[in-house]
């Protein structure tokens, strides 16, 4: 069967759980060899840990207060109020960056105090 049609002669061989390969009919296909561990891409550092949630939220007092050019103890007490309300208001901190981003040409609403 093989000299006459290989491709039905494979699968012949599949159904019977076999190879063309495994039955001696055809030699086997190279396969390329692993690349040494010199070539490899080398293993992901190990992460971080993350820091402790009282070191988070003194960097971002510390960069309001960069941004306000005060003093971080200025800052503070006006974050923990923000905070106190977002988190009553159940406001991700991702919604909160979206909402306080500058806005584009933004007038007054009408009515309002100047």
């Amino acid at each position: 069967m093989f000299p006459h049609d290989p491709a039905l002669a494979a699968d012949l061989a599949k159904t019977g759980v076999s190879t063309l390969e495994e039955l001696g009919l055809v030699k086997p296909a190279a396969t390329a060899p692993a690349p040494s561990p010199a070539l490899a891409d080398p293993p992901a550092p190990p992460a971080l840990p993350r820091p402790a949630t009282e070191e988070m939220i003194d960097a971002l007092i510390c960069a309001a207060a960069e941004a306000m050019e005060v003093a971080p103890q200025a800052v503070r007490p006006a974050l923990r109020a923000a905070f106190e309300r977002g988190c009553k208001l159940g406001i991700t901190m991702e919604e909160a960056e979206r909402a306080t981003r500058p806005r584009t040409g933004f007038s007054p609403r009408r009515g309002a105090a100047r």
